[in-house]
């Protein structure tokens, strides 16, 4: 079946409020990720996992990745998820993952005075740790992650709690995510949404009213000034 391609939707005026998703979207976090399963998978015994199997579970829900990486060394998806964040938070962030262009594209977005929130399923000391260690946390005035709100997108919990910290209606917000999870919890909001196809589940998202896709990272901010 031949891909549909996203529609182009202009944005005008200038957003009062820009999310981001984390992984996938701002960050290329696959492969320190599968190099802490693997550890995990060697200490019990069995072979590393590709990065590759793990992207397209990556959006979908940690213990579906856990279950997914460690595979026939499985033990117990809530111990073994602890163990995970546990060697996560050890792990030092390389600054190669940030995509190309994200910096650009925040910086320019910080100097025309945009408001920028984070809304990432990831733990907020996680996302907190990430940002931080890859100088990136300085233009982000919100960092919502994943147990700072009752329920994880797809749910609209994240957009709704950042839209009611700014004061902005959600027709004058944008968010920008990798996957359908980032694209639902933004339509349920009633956000426009714009698609990162580099990341993790972008490529197979059909086209829709509120969705604009970008190929490259600084596109974004051709989206966004409209």
């Amino acid at each position: 079946m031949k891909e549909e391609r996203l529609q182009v939707t202009k944005v005008q005026p200038l957003p009062k409020l820009v999310m981001f998703d984390l992984d996938g979207t701002l960050v290329d976090t696959v492969r320190t990720t599968a190099s802490v399963f693997s550890q995990i998978r060697s200490n019990r015994g069995y072979s590393p996992v590709e990065p590759d199997v793990l992207k397209p579970y990556i959006s979908r829900g940690a213990e579906d990745l856990v279950a997914a990486a460690l595979g026939e060394a499985l033990v117990c998806r809530t111990r073994d998820l602890v163990e995970f964040r546990t060697l996560l938070a050890q792990a030092e962030a390389n600054p190669d993952e940030i995509y190309d262009g994200v910096p650009d594209v925040l910086a320019a977005l910080a100097e025309m005075a945009v408001p920028l929130a984070i809304v990432t399923n990831k733990p907020q000391s996680l996302a907190e740790k990430l940002l931080a260690e890859l100088k990136l946390e300085v233009f982000f005035d919100l960092i919502l992650g994943g147990d700072a709100v009752a329920n994880k997108k797809p749910h609209r919990d994240h957009i709704d709690t950042a839209l009611k910290h700014f004061g902005v209606a959600a027709h004058e917000a944008v968010m920008v995510g990798d996957s359908e999870i980032d694209q639902s919890a933004a339509l349920a909001s009633g956000v426009k949404f714009v698609l990162f196809r580099q990341g993790y589940g972008g490529s197979a998202l059909m086209s829709c009213q509120q969705t604009t896709g970008v190929d490259e990272f600084k596109s974004v901010l051709d989206v966004l000034r409209g």
